[in-house]
């Protein structure tokens, strides 16, 4: 009988300890799961909005080579100073945005904006104001090698999207 009762016993306690060690487990886990959602929103927000001032790096690229290339056409360098200016604002946001978040993102994602970052500084403010106060007679010289660089950037651009994509399709879990 007195075996049977410690046995008895023995199992009741063993099994509330491991009813305690299962709940602790849980609330761990519910913890973790809180956490990691958190986490998993603000990466989703970033990688948004980060997604939002690359595109509208891309779309200033595309206006600057296309008043480039209507300077080409019928030279007018005042065509080409808003866009200039719009797009060097783009850049500076971008930049800002991914030193601020960098944490956040791929190595490859990474890796694709400090290239178009380190490039830019070819598309700096001083280079358009260059071109908005070049010379006539050197305009057209200017414009076809800032549509040189403008398009190398485009595809630096386009490259940058496509890493974004990806990191929010993995961020997903549809890759």
């Amino acid at each position: 009988m007195i075996l049977a009762l410690s046995s008895w016993l023995g199992k009741v306690w063993a099994s509330r300890i491991l009813e305690h060690e299962r709940a602790a487990l849980q609330r761990l886990t519910d913890e973790h799961r809180v956490r990691f959602a958190k986490l998993h929103d603000k990466q989703a927000l970033l990688i948004g909005e980060l997604y939002e001032k690359l595109y509208e790096v891309d779309y200033g690229v595309r206006q600057v080579d296309y008043w480039i290339s209507q300077t080409l056409l019928k030279p007018r360098k005042d065509w080409i100073a808003q866009p200039c200016i719009q797009l060097s604002d783009h850049l500076l946001d971008l930049r800002r945005h991914f030193e601020k978040h960098q944490i956040y993102f791929s190595e490859l994602l990474c890796d694709r904006l400090r290239s178009i970052i380190s490039s830019s500084s070819e598309v700096s403010d001083e280079f358009f104001v260059s071109l908005i106060t070049i010379d006539d007679d050197k305009l057209e010289e200017a414009c076809k090698t800032a549509s040189q660089i403008v398009k190398s950037k485009k595809a630096l651009v386009d490259q940058g999207l496509e890493a974004i994509r990806d990191d929010f399709r993995k961020l997903l879990g549809v890759v």
